[in-house]
């Protein structure tokens, strides 16, 4: 195909997506919900040969393109009806009409004409069009256009690293009780491996300080290999060596080849002594779903005392709440701790039932945030107000917490079972819904099917939590069962209770 291409081909090889499942581009069609049938029933697991999709739309409004190769087989009339109601979904799904090629006419002016017909409007893709500018002539080439590059892929570079050490470390790959880790980290492009390993470190101080168990890393000795371009910049380690430097012989715990710009489609397996290798690419599309691990609940040490039991908090571990400010510089970009704050996480990570009471704009909902963010659970939000809901997700998302629903009247269809899925499968933490939900019968058979799925909770937020009070204008009859509901349907791992009642500053009477 590069030949056929001509002088792009390479560059735009990189782009084609091999073996992409039809579900996962038929979930672009707008009224999925009609389709949903024959696609589960037809193609749930089939794949395309080739597809490249655009990120954005051109003008000729397209997702994507679809190429599929067709050999005898697909020349019988039940094949042929199948090969058309998939080109029907792909169609549908608002990409391009898929173009199918046989493989007698490989190596023909057909099939050359039939390539470069199709890859007209990809060509002139204004996203195609950027990368193979950007391929043929690298941004890199120029001092801004290469600190422009790794300021906005270093961070990418760092988060992928970490993710796949702590997968080797969970998965049994790197030994905690060993005292040395020997670890090589080729880097393609950017360089990220000595930041990535100092920031992990950092994290897993931060952590420790907090733990009645604390985690102490082996020492990690580190070989980064780089490529020619990288190997200069400011950001990279000063021990860094040429990536032709690498010797496949030496024996490593652990090799791990790292890449921001390239795709798996260019990739070739390397050839190491290592006890084990990660490879790590970026990918064409979104192909997995996230999933929550949930465990059972960690005890962090005591860090604030109450004074003669006055109710003055004075924090006496001064290096858990640094700990805990790093974490918070981090995770929420906020340098400090107001005041209350500290108390009310105390409790919470002791695994005790707290109440929080704080002056409305006092950073309650910051305090059981990060509080949920530090345990191995789900955290189920208890609000009463719709707005309120859609208010807590989108400021989790503006901290880049993505990993959160709410689940409401709002929603409606597809869309609401999509949110329910979401939870029933673990791929959120945080879950906001009304009160009133956790009395619908079918809301609490998922939650008891959470819990025998191995899926467990960490607190439950009672948000608003004035609302009990029978006397107030805000009394909600929900409430009064809230708490009945919660330890028998939002279960920790052993089955006990946590929860975390948050109030504003209204005068309780």
């Amino acid at each position: 195909m590069p030949n056929v291409l001509g002088k792009n081909g390479v560059a735009f090889i990189q782009l084609l997506d091999i073996q992409r499942s039809v579900t996962s581009i038929a979930k672009d069609i707008k009224d999925l919900e009609k389709v949903q049938t024959r696609v589960r029933n037809n193609f749930e697991h089939q794949r395309t040969d080739f597809s490249i999709q655009f990120p954005y739309r051109s003008v000729e409004k397209a997702n994507g393109i679809v190429i599929e190769i067709d050999g005898s087989q697909h020349s019988s009339p039940e094949q042929v009806f199948l090969d058309t109601e998939r080109d029907k979904i792909v169609a549908e799904s608002g990409w391009h009409n898929t173009l199918r090629i046989k493989t007698s006419e490989f190596g023909t002016q057909q099939f050359i004409n039939k390539i470069q017909n199709i890859l007209v409007p990809a060509i002139n893709n204004d996203y195609v069009k950027y990368c193979i500018k950007n391929f043929v002539k690298p941004i890199w080439e120029t001092e801004q256009g290469k600190n422009i590059i790794q300021i906005c892929l270093i961070p990418f570079a760092v988060a992928r690293l970490q993710r796949a050490m702590l997968e080797a470390i969970a998965n049994g790959r790197l030994v905690l009780n060993e005292k040395k880790w020997t670890i090589a980290i080729l880097e393609r492009d950017v360089p990220c491996a000595q930041l990535a390993i100092d920031d992990l470190i950092k994290i897993t101080e931060a952590l420790s300080s907090l733990s009645e168990n604390p985690l102490i890393l082996p020492i990690i000795e580190l070989s980064i290999f780089s490529t020619q371009e990288f190997i200069d910049s400011k950001y990279q380690a000063s021990n860094a060596k040429p990536i032709s430097e690498f010797n496949s012989t030496k024996h490593f715990d652990l090799v791990i080849d790292v890449s921001v710009l390239e795709r798996f489609n260019n990739s070739g397996n390397i050839a190491s002594n290592a006890y084990d290798v990660i490879t790590i690419r970026s990918i064409h599309y979104k192909d997995t779903k996230r999933k929550t691990v949930t465990s059972e609940l960690i005890k962090y040490r005591p860090f604030c005392v109450n004074h003669n039991e006055s109710g003055v908090w004075i924090v006496e571990d001064v290096r858990m709440k640094e700990g805990l400010e790093y974490l918070l510089k981090s995770l929420f970009r906020k340098k400090n701790f107001r005041e209350g704050q500290l108390p009310i996480m105390h409790n919470a990570l002791q695994c005790k039932s707290v109440i929080g009471l704080l002056p409305t704009g006092g950073g309650k909902s910051l305090t059981y945030q990060l509080s949920a963010l530090l345990q191995p659970g789900i955290c189920l939000v208890v609000d009463p107000i719709r707005s309120l809901m859609k208010d807590q997700v989108d400021g989790l998302i503006r901290n880049q917490i993505d990993s959160c629903v709410y689940i409401n009247s709002t929603l409606q269809g597809e869309e609401k079972r999509k949110a329910m899925r979401k939870l029933a499968s673990g791929e959120v933490q945080f879950v906001f819904i009304s009160p009133e939900r956790l009395q619908m019968e079918e809301f609490r058979n998922l939650l008891n099917d959470m819990f025998d799925k191995g899926l467990f909770f960490s607190y439950c937020i009672i948000d608003e939590a004035h609302c009990v009070s029978e006397w107030g204008h805000d009394f909600r009859t929900a409430y009064l069962r809230l708490g009945e509901n919660a330890i028998k349907y939002c279960k920790t791992k052993k089955s006990e209770s946590h929860s975390f009642i948050r109030i504003n500053s209204y005068r309780l009477l």
